[in-house]
């Protein structure tokens, strides 16, 4: 979208990666969330790999502004044999405004399937900071930004990324982060806090560069010169 989402907006992406296809999609601006009165913007994504394929999926961070409500839904049904990263980053909203954590509603989930429509993984983050303060210890404590990469691929492949990407996490003094096996042998996440939000970007592509190198044997592009 050329502006911000509005209340009302409903947008849907639906990404489709056949037998060895390779993808990567990103976005050409951060998404930003206006503020709203009564409704709330969403956004769906249903993603499907088949055997084979690959697909890098590196947007812009997302900027939920002040009184803002948000909900993004992510269905993924994948193939043993694919790798999918997936990545969010989202900011507290324009710091530059004044705002810290001043929206209404962030209900961000995701699901994870095999073909069969077996459950690999669900996670459901319900963040409300109006009722409930975030900045404090056990949360966000002194950090006012969290992304989380989310990579789907086979056990095999998943032990050298994890080593590659905890790595890479450990000498990173710029961002604080982890990374953990996903169950049922689908993969791995990492979730990461900081404050400088082009740290953060630089650490996802460093991360998607990981396993872009270890899954397509490739190197990672050059990162597009607007940015």
């Amino acid at each position: 979208s050329g502006g911000p989402n509005v209340e009302g907006d409903r947008y849907r992406h639906q990404i489709e990666l056949k037998e060895g296809a390779y993808a990567h999609i990103s976005t050409g601006a951060a998404t930003k969330l206006a503020s709203m009165q009564r409704n709330y913007s969403s956004l769906r994504q249903n993603i499907t790999l088949a055997a084979g394929s690959y697909l890098e999926y590196l947007p812009e961070p997302t900027i939920p502004c002040r009184d803002t409500r948000y909900h993004s839904e992510v269905d993924i049904t994948i193939s043993p044999t694919a790798t999918l990263f997936h990545s969010e980053i989202i900011l507290c909203g324009r710091k530059h405004y004044g705002e810290l954590f001043d929206y209404d509603l962030l209900h961000l989930s995701t699901r994870v399937e095999n073909p069969q429509h077996s459950e690999l993984y669900a996670d459901t983050m319900l963040i409300e900071p109006k009722k409930r303060g975030i900045s404090h210890r056990g949360i966000m404590g002194d950090y006012d930004i969290f992304a989380t990469a989310l990579i789907l691929t086979s056990a095999t492949m998943a032990e050298p990324i994890y080593s590659d990407a905890h790595e890479l996490l450990h000498n990173n003094e710029s961002i604080f982060g982890g990374i953990t096996h996903l169950p049922n042998d689908c993969g791995l996440i990492v979730r990461i806090l900081g404050n400088d939000s082009g740290k953060i970007k630089r650490t996802m592509r460093q991360l998607c560069a990981i396993v872009r190198g270890r899954v397509a044997k490739r190197p990672m592009y050059d990162d597009f010169v607007w940015r």
